[in-house]
């Protein structure tokens, strides 16, 4: 057989290389839309129906976001010794992310408010923006939870994952109202998060993603936990991992951790990874939580 003259081998290669440039914009444009554009996980009756029996009486709070007006949806209830936690949930979940650590917290007595981020649940909004607009809506979710009647000036708690653990470093960080604050798969900037979602090659898709972001308005060079982190001394901080975290690996959460001052502390947690069963200790892990808001808040 006689090889392929150098023009035809050219014209192969040529069309294999557009192959695969387009397949591998198709598969990133489909993952930036669901980044950005999440599907809604809607909060139920039955969602409901369990929130009232792990948490008693929940109280149903519409907030506005004083950055747009988007509509933020909670529950809340109300605190016995003034403490009270904010839980701010993952990229794609709802306030039911994290229902077994607030009953853990009420329990102790201590309130709690957990809301649906924007774009998620039954929240309004249709981007969700990684911590950028959503440090904003925490600070309106935090001005509402102040003038809540027995809220004690300085023992407001934040907790916040993923995503959430982003919005929670960067508010807290400038409202000195947020006296403690707990960390669950933190990255230390969203650069470093989107290189490490861009895939292969990096030179390719990262740039992609970046300009995709970025023509999405958000700021991702002002999105950085790791600075953040650095000025809430000498407010207590937790920052936790997921030893079998795929998506946030611990020793990422633990940059973030290195860069924060005194007090604080580290969890790694055995067999749990992200957005998935908490392990066989997860009844503990709750408890553990809700201790160290308690510890830090009611002293």
């Amino acid at each position: 057989m006689q090889p392929l003259p150098w023009h035809q081998k050219l014209r192969a290669v040529l069309l294999l290389s557009g192959a695969l440039l387009l397949g591998k914009w198709l598969h990133h444009s489909y993952s930036v839309q669901g980044m950005l554009h999440p599907p809604r996980l809607e909060v139920g009756l039955q969602d409901v129906q369990q929130a009232r029996a792990l948490l008693g009486d929940v109280q149903t709070l519409n907030l506005r976001s004083a950055v747009d007006g988007v509509l933020l949806q909670a529950w809340y209830v109300p605190p016995r010794n003034g403490v009270v936690v904010v839980l701010v949930h993952g990229g794609g979940a709802n306030r039911m992310q994290f229902l077994p650590e607030a009953a853990a917290m009420v329990r102790l007595g201590m309130g709690v408010l957990l809301y649906d981020a924007r774009a998620s649940g039954g929240s309004g909004g249709a981007l969700q923006t990684w911590g950028d607009l959503e440090r904003a809506d925490l600070r309106s979710v935090i001005d509402a939870l102040s003038h809540r009647p027995g809220v004690v000036p300085g023992r407001i708690g934040v907790f916040g994952f993923s995503i959430g653990a982003t919005t929670a470093a960067l508010e807290a960080a400038q409202d000195p109202r947020v006296g403690a604050v707990a960390l669950q798969a933190v990255w230390p900037s969203l650069e470093a998060e989107l290189r490490s979602k861009a895939g292969w090659p990096t030179a390719i898709g990262f740039p992609w993603l970046l300009h995709d972001f970025q023509r999405a308005g958000i700021r991702v060079e002002q999105i950085r936990p790791l600075d953040a982190v650095a000025r809430l001394a000498p407010r207590p901080l937790l920052v936790i991992a997921g030893e079998a975290d795929e998506d946030t690996p611990a020793e990422v959460s633990r940059t973030v951790f290195e860069a924060a001052g005194m007090p604080r502390a580290f969890w790694s947690w055995p067999g749990v990874a992200h957005q998935a069963d908490r392990g066989p200790q997860a009844s503990v892990h709750a408890r553990q939580l809700a201790d160290f808001f308690l510890t830090h808040l009611l002293s």
